[in-house]
């Protein structure tokens, strides 16, 4: 991982990311710790497709949990492309 980065995540394709990609995503992940614990502490990045970052986490079977977890961290995305460029996609995955 690069030194300057400000998390240290157990990640293996972290490192794989760009300077300005962890940045983003460790602003991306401190808003999630903030409104979600639960599901930061079990967050994955990664690259994604065409200069994405996927952030994989472990979703609710609630539905109305689910939606409220999503719009809430789509306006923590949107604030992050309008802030560094970088597009981070929160993604499903297995829990």
């Amino acid at each position: 991982m690069n030194p300057e980065s400000p998390i240290s995540p157990n990640m293996p394709f972290f490192d794989t990311l760009s300077l300005p990609a962890q940045l983003a995503v460790g602003q991306y992940l401190e808003a999630m710790k903030r409104l979600y614990p639960d599901l930061a502490d079990r967050a994955v990045a990664g690259p994604g497709n065409e200069g994405t970052v996927y952030v994989y986490v472990p979703f609710p079977h609630d539905d109305a949990r689910n939606i409220e977890i999503h719009e809430a961290m789509a306006e923590v995305g949107a604030q992050t492309v309008a802030d560094t460029g970088i597009v981070i996609v929160l993604m499903p995955s297995s829990p």
